[in-house]
């Protein structure tokens, strides 16, 4: 029994290491978003985060898709509902018709999670935009479209818009509902089923940090949204650290993984990813403009007023 136990402990903590390996890396796809042109060797490691953040241009996909930027924005969006099919046929293989609807959402709410920041940034490329010297705006990643004119931007915006609210959103709705809910749940005799569906936010934390998914979740929202909110990199770059302070404040007084490793091990990749940052805008030589500062002071004042 003790063996069982200790498998299945090792078993989780594998997995969980797995997935705060890929957020990490798709973080660096998050510091792609940023308007800086970075140096080696942090250009290296961005270049290698698109790797996991969906970014079909590594894979040469223009030369399949066409080069309608629309298209290729589209199919971006479709990769992670196209999994569906497969993830439904392994779980019927694993577990069978009968217990198969709760399984199979457990396992897509765990896909939709460890890929949670790279469905947003698929969402949201319409929305970063960058400055030309003339004035006009274009696609930080498809620099032939200009932001906010013409039909391949129009297109790309209602289709990344309407991915956000049917995907993202409802899920993240799911999980503080599925996390409130929670110590309601387990007193309910008939509630087996919906743990069991439910069970991708509760499993790999503490008993008493049940409700920690939506605050893993809301920092990866955040995170996704800075190159959308702000535009000029210093201010990006900064607004990136605070978040990883703030949130990695909150894992370390919390401590909601079931192992000690992973507490730690999350705590170091936050701190490793605010290093990337940091170096990265010194090696690239980031000038802060007057309006990025006017920014930085608030953001200052915010933080030091709720310490």
């Amino acid at each position: 029994s003790k063996g069982a136990l200790s498998q299945t402990h090792s078993s989780l903590t594998s997995a969980v290491s797995l997935g705060l390996l890929l957020t990490g890396l798709q973080s660096l796809g998050v510091f792609d978003q940023i308007s800086v042109n970075w140096a080696n060797p942090i250009k290296a490691l961005v270049s290698f985060g698109r790797l996991f953040s969906l970014n079909l241009n590594i894979l040469k996909a223009s030369c399949v898709l066409g080069g309608n930027p629309a298209v290729g924005f589209g199919f971006r969006l479709l990769l992670v509902p196209a999994t569906l099919p497969v993830i439904g046929l392994l779980t019927y293989l694993r577990v069978g018709l009968r217990n198969m609807l709760p399984e199979l959402v457990n396992n897509v709410g765990t896909c939709c999670n460890i890929v949670f920041i790279s469905i947003v940034v698929s969402c949201t490329i319409p929305f970063v935009c960058y400055r030309h010297p003339s004035g006009d705006h274009s696609i930080r990643s498809m620099p032939s479209v200009l932001c906010w004119e013409g039909s391949d931007f129009f297109t790309m915006a209602i289709l990344g818009l309407t991915a956000f609210l049917l995907v993202p959103l409802p899920f993240t709705a799911v999980a503080a509902y599925g996390s409130w809910a929670y110590p309601v749940l387990i007193k309910r005799r008939n509630s087996n089923l919906l743990l069991q569906a439910l069970r991708f936010l509760y499993i790999k934390y503490t008993p008493s940090c049940f409700f920690y998914t939506p605050i893993l979740l809301l920092r990866n929202l955040l995170i996704s949204l800075v190159a959308v909110i702000f535009g000029e990199p210093a201010t990006q770059i900064l607004s990136l650290c605070l978040l990883f302070s703030i949130f990695t404040c909150i894992q370390v007084s919390l401590q909601p993984w079931r192992s000690n490793f992973i507490n730690l091990a999350d705590a170091s990749l936050s701190v490793l990813l605010q290093t990337v940052l940091v170096s990265g805008a010194l090696v690239s030589g980031i000038i802060a403009t007057d309006q990025s500062l006017s920014v930085i002071n608030v953001m200052m004042v915010c933080a030091l007023s709720s310490v």
